[in-house]
């Protein structure tokens, strides 16, 4: 056994792994009752040493083991878009009511939905390039199913 893998914690963290790849430094932290700068810190140095791999998904850190393909994340805001789109929104300013930010930044993200094809504009305002994978019901990104979209 190599000399990082003789701390308890650091074993331990790899065997919650193991059971739950892709957990964030903070999930493994609780599930260890440990604090976040203690999981941290083991969690970088296993990463050091190639026993872990540490990637950046938004503001936290998930945790997997080598070999291990992580999914791409999916940005929250984008599908947020697209589910939009799909419900109706046709220009940034209905955007940016449905997402709640400025139509500025509604316009920013339809026009990286274009040049991603993901949304498509019309004559008659922007459409998600494909509305039927972000109807009620769909599994978009575990968060706009049909429980969310009937708020």
């Amino acid at each position: 056994m190599s000399g990082i893998l003789e701390h308890g914690t650091r074993r331990t963290i790899l065997t919650t792994l193991e059971a739950s790849p892709g957990l964030t430094v903070g999930q493994v932290a609780g599930t260890l009752g440990i604090h976040y700068k203690t999981a941290l810190h083991h969690a970088r140095r296993l990463a050091e040493a190639g026993h872990l791999v540490l990637r950046r998904d938004g503001h936290h850190a998930r945790c997997y083991l080598p070999g291990v393909r992580a999914p791409p994340p999916a940005p929250a805001r984008a599908l947020q878009a697209l589910h939009a789109l799909a419900q109706g929104a046709r220009t940034p300013a209905e955007l940016a009511r449905a997402l709640g930010v400025p139509r500025g930044t509604a316009g920013s993200l339809l026009r990286r939905l274009e040049r991603a094809s993901l949304a498509v504009r019309t004559q008659d305002g922007w459409r998600a390039a494909a509305p039927e994978a972000f109807t009620a019901g769909a599994p978009v990104g575990g968060a706009w199913t049909a429980a969310s979209s009937a708020r």
